[in-house]
């Protein structure tokens, strides 16, 4: 019984991932899916010195929206990762939220991109960090909790020609 039941779970997951899978390639007629390398990766996906990737996936939908996911291990604690790690995002221009529990959200205003990032102990390995990261581009807003930044207001000619003593 038990086994029939697996089956059936299997089935239905696999369907399910299958029908997901073809919505999006409906929805992005021109999305291509790679495993691009470390080196590959764009310079403000900041990862760990010595960073050992376990895998590295590229979803590209076209019109610049790409979404990077990369997990891997970092030869340090997670405790000392998170506190360099925090500080490299900053440097690399992310605006950077971390809910002390080693899960940053990160938007850059310059780029539009956003990134997700998670910091635990390493599965395989004592005093090591398990690091996830997942950069998306082409983001249209800020996720929550971001502010909407407003540009500031230059002056009009107009303005500019009266402040002009010689005008008057």
């Amino acid at each position: 019984m038990f086994l029939i039941v697996g089956a059936v779970l299997l089935v239905a997951t696999f369907l399910i991932a299958v029908g997901l899978v073809s919505l999006l390639f409906i929805k992005h007629p021109n999305t291509s899916v790679s495993t691009p390398t470390v080196k590959d990766l764009p310079s403000e996906l900041a990862l760990c010195d010595n960073f050992r990737s376990n895998s590295i996936v590229l979803l590209d939908l076209g019109k610049g929206e790409r979404h990077y996911q990369v997990t891997g291990e970092c030869p340090t604690s997670a405790l000392a990762l998170r506190d360099s790690y925090v500080a490299d995002l900053e440097y690399l221009g992310w605006t950077v939220h971390d809910d002390g529990s080693g899960n940053l959200t990160c938007y850059s205003y310059g780029r539009h991109e956003v990134l997700n990032a998670g910091i635990g102990d390493s599965s395989s390995v004592d005093n090591q960090a398990g690091l996830t990261v997942e950069l998306i581009t082409a983001v249209g807003s800020p996720p929550d909790g971001f502010p909407l930044l407003q540009p500031s207001p230059s002056p009009t000619p107009a303005a500019a020609a009266s402040a002009n003593p010689a005008d008057t």
